[in-house]
This record gives C-alpha cells, structure tokens and sequence, in this order.
C-alpha cells in the first residue's frame, strides 16, 4: 500500500505534465502489478513462511523487477511530453525511486538488483535525454558524471547499512548468549548456597543441641552462662545461614515475606552476651541501657 501511494501521489502530481489518461492508466497497471506482488509474497507477508520457494520465489523475482521497472517507466512519458523540464522531475523521480529501493533491500544483494538496477538505468538514460532535446557537450558529460556519482553513493550506502545491520544482528546474539550465560551461573550459584545451606543446617543443629545440654547439665551460673552463649551464638549462625539462603531466594525470584513476632529485649540481652568477652578483651565496657518508661 505505501507503493501504490507514492505512485498515485506521483502521478497526480505529474499529471498537468504527462495528461490525466496517462497519469490513470499508468496508475492502474501498476495498481495491478501490486495484486500481484501481494499474491506472490502472501506466505511472508502472512508469516507462513520465512522465505520464498519454487514457483513463487521466481514470481517474487520477476514482480520485484517490475515493480521497480513500471515505477521507473514514468520517467519516459516525462522526458518525452515534459521536455527538459519534466526531464528534471524524472531526475527526482528516480532518485527517489533508488533510494527507497536500496533502503528496503537489507542484507539482500539479489533483491537490491533486481528493484535498484531498474532505477539506474533509467538515471542511466538522462544524458540521452538531454542530448536529444539539444543539451550542450558540457551539460550531458556533466550529467553523466553526477549519475554515476550518484549511483556509486547509493551502491557505498547501503554496503554501510548492510554492516551496521550484520554487526547489530551479532551484537543481538552475542548480548542473547551472554544473558543466557549469568542465568545459567545465577542457577549455579543459587543451587551451590542451597547445597551450602542445606550441608551447614546439620553441625548448626548439632552445636545448638550440644549448648542446650550443657546449659541443662551445668552446675553453677557461670557454665551456664557459657552454654547460653554457645547457644545465642549458635542461632545467629543459624539466622546468618537463613539469610544466605534468602538472598538466593531473592535473586531466583522466589522470594515470600514472612511477619514473625521477636522479642526485642531478648536479641538485646544475647547481643550484648556475645559481644562481652571480644570486648572485654579489649578493656572497654559493653552496656545497653533502655529507656527510662
């Protein structure tokens, strides 16, 4: 549709130039070929298929020529009924018409021929034009020249945009593997901390347990003292593990929010018995005091 639009745009616009009877049945041959194109690139365009075969695939050949040839054709009427003014319109037509082919042709050397080469040889044809409607040497030799500047410019700009687009489609999939690769060490890593986790559960219960009897066994405060604080020692490990364990949680999105009651004098009480010996070792006093009310 956007090919039919610029061409009936097209058209209409050169009109006054060429007769409305042109412009309209040059309009409807090429609203014909367009039927065309659309049945012979129907499995692609419907997503059936990635690539044309067989049959199709030589229609698709042949169609994209002669899209890219009727399109060009218009130049002719110009030149011949336009004179050397319509011979400039021709000159924007094609130029036009290059361009739009050579950006719609990505990574495909087949298709930029057969829908760019229609258009240089009808740019091919200007100094012909303009020697048979009596244009000077200089003007043709210069014409001639700034065609074939312009199709070398075309031809350089889109081997530029075929790069840019090979190297971003392997950036794609480099950046894809890369990001398939951290998933993979981010699974790793969680299964190791929870085998970690899982192996350190059992001393952790192990020392808890062995605290618990000693402090049931002591026979003066201070050992009991001591089992407590093995004891207090023992559940921060276990909490620091639960931690661990929670952080790969996180980070494999399996993360739930629990609300569990805790006494906070408590936490207070086997903090500061925890850290009383280090920092007594040190001659410095360790207290905690609490609020007034």
């Amino acid at each position: 549709m956007q090919r039919l639009g610029m061409a009936a745009a097209s058209a209409l616009v050169f009109s006054p130039l060429i007769g409305w009877d042109v412009s309209v049945v040059w309009v409807l041959g090429y609203f014909l070929i367009q039927i065309l194109d659309l049945w012979a690139f129907a499995p692609i365009i419907g997503g059936r298929a990635q690539k044309l075969t067989g049959f199709r695939a030589l229609a698709g050949n042949v169609l994209l020529f002669l899209n890219a040839s009727y399109f060009g054709s218009l130049s002719v009427p110009l030149w011949l009924v336009g004179g050397p003014m319509g011979g400039v319109c021709a000159a924007m037509l094609l130029s036009a018409g290059a361009i739009y082919s050579m950006i719609n042709a990505p990574r495909s050397r087949s298709v930029l021929i057969l829908t760019v080469a229609p258009q240089f040889l009808y740019l091919t044809s200007i100094p012909f034009f303009m020697a048979m409607f009596g244009g000077s040497t200089g003007f043709v030799t210069a014409a001639a020249i700034a065609v074939g500047v312009f199709i070398t410019y075309c031809l350089s700009t889109w081997q530029r945009m075929n790069e840019a687009r090979t190297a971003e489609s392997a950036a794609r999939v480099e950046a894809e593997q890369k990001r398939v690769d951290a998933e993979r060490i981010m699974d790793g890593r969680s299964a190791f901390l929870a085998a970690v986790g899982h192996d350190l559960r059992t001393p952790i219960s192990a020392i808890l347990t062995g605290a618990a009897e000693l402090e049931r066994g002591a026979g003066d405060g201070s050992s009991r003292a001591q089992a407590r604080l093995i004891s207090d020692a023992g559940f921060m490990m276990k909490a620091l593990l639960d931690d661990l364990l929670d952080h790969a949680k996180l980070e494999a999105g399996h993360m739930t929010v629990d609300a569990v009651d805790f006494d906070l004098r408590d936490l207070l009480n086997q903090t500061v018995r925890l850290w009383r010996g280090p920092v007594r070792a040190k001659g410095v006093k360790f207290r905690v005091e609490g609020a007034a009310t």
